[in-house]
């Protein structure tokens, strides 16, 4: 993009998982939202695994200090791209925004055996059938069928 440092704050955290279970560090993935009803420069913020996760601030009592409204960052982004922690409080996310990348999240399931006096571990592998577990110590999930076999 421009080679500009944009930072945004985070709001709506509150209408879905709330603060406790992101970090500084953590990545997210921002996605334009034209048809947004109430904002037409509406910016959604998705965490993996999570979904939707809250909005990027566009308001005189939600954008912090020092940080631009989604108004203002939607024109300097692409559709899609990134934006990591760098800051929290009690209430906010101050995010910095990476334009040039996406996220891409791969999720790796190990079955081990709790104890060694029994052959459990074995008998799970037995018993799955599927090619995409046959014979591989790790495997790879889509979030649906994750979500399927977490029974959500």
């Amino acid at each position: 993009m421009d080679g500009k440092l944009y930072f945004i704050s985070i709001t709506g955290l509150n209408h879905y998982y709330g603060i406790n279970p992101f970090h500084v560090g953590d990545f997210f993935t921002l996605v334009k939202e034209p048809d947004n009803l109430y904002d037409h420069h509406a910016i959604m913020v998705k965490a993996p695994l999570l979904g939707k996760i809250g909005y990027v601030a566009n308001s005189y009592y939600t954008v912090v200090d020092g940080t631009m409204g989604a108004s203002e960052l939607y024109k300097h982004v692409p559709e899609e791209c990134v934006a990591q922690i760098m800051f929290m409080t009690s209430s906010s996310i101050i995010a910095k925004v990476l334009p040039d990348v996406k996220l891409k999240v791969d999720i790796s399931v190990t079955l081990e055996k709790i104890n060694n006096e029994d052959n459990m571990g074995e008998s799970i592998k037995d018993n799955v059938t599927d090619n995409k577990f046959a014979n591989k110590g790790t495997i790879t999930l889509t979030k649906e069928e994750l979500s399927r076999l977490l029974g959500e």
